[in-house]
């Protein structure tokens, strides 16, 4: 499982041009921002429903869960019921953290006089069944794995944030009758620029 963060770096982008004019506001305010990924990456780390699962910053704000070792297509069959719920409930979770975040934050920009317009963020998840190098000491995970569900994440969510993208690899391995309940789309190939400094 891979979850990023939607509109994170223009949300970043906002909170620095508030902190030319008030080095203080985005000091504040990116330490609220910072505490709240910590809690959401605290949270993550305990087991849930039976899944034991490894955490790794992947991407600044992204993370990446996955269930234990070894887990072939068997234990996908097997545990898919389960992997679906946790995502779905990792997906609520962290977006309502997301939401009471930028609600105190726009409270802190607004209390030092430097309001913005921040964009809304949201979790996207992708689940992936593939091959990952993983060096426990440092939790940190490697591999085309990792890149691939990134790019069907990216592409997958510009116009639809309220799901989660199963790759065609981890569809065909869960059971008939939940297959049947996922909707299918073709993945589209979308470039999102960045915001870019205003001239």
């Amino acid at each position: 499982m891979l979850a990023d963060v939607t509109d994170s770096t223009h949300f970043f982008w906002e909170l620095a041009q508030a902190g030319k004019s008030n080095p203080k506001a985005l000091f504040d305010t990116s330490c609220i921002y910072s505490k709240n990924m910590e809690d959401i990456f605290n949270m993550m780390k305990r087991p849930k429903d039976g899944i034991i699962s490894y955490l790794g910053n992947t991407m600044g704000d992204g993370f990446i869960l996955i269930g234990k070792h070894g887990h072939g297509a068997n234990h996908i069959r097997r545990d898919a019921p389960r992997v679906l719920k946790l995502a779905k409930y990792v997906k609520q979770e962290c977006d309502q953290r997301l939401s009471q975040a930028k609600q105190k934050i726009s409270n802190v920009l607004e209390r030092y006089g430097a309001p913005r317009e921040l964009p809304e963020m949201e979790t996207k998840i992708s689940l992936h069944h593939g091959y990952i190098v993983t060096i426990m000491k440092s939790r940190r995970f490697f591999g085309d794995t990792v890149n691939y569900c990134a790019r069907v994440a990216s592409a997958s969510f510009k116009n639809w944030n309220d799901g989660i993208v199963l790759t065609k690899d981890f569809l065909n391995i869960i059971p008939f009758t939940l297959r049947n309940k996922v909707t299918t789309k073709e993945k589209v190939e979308i470039t999102i620029p960045y915001p870019t400094k205003k001239a």
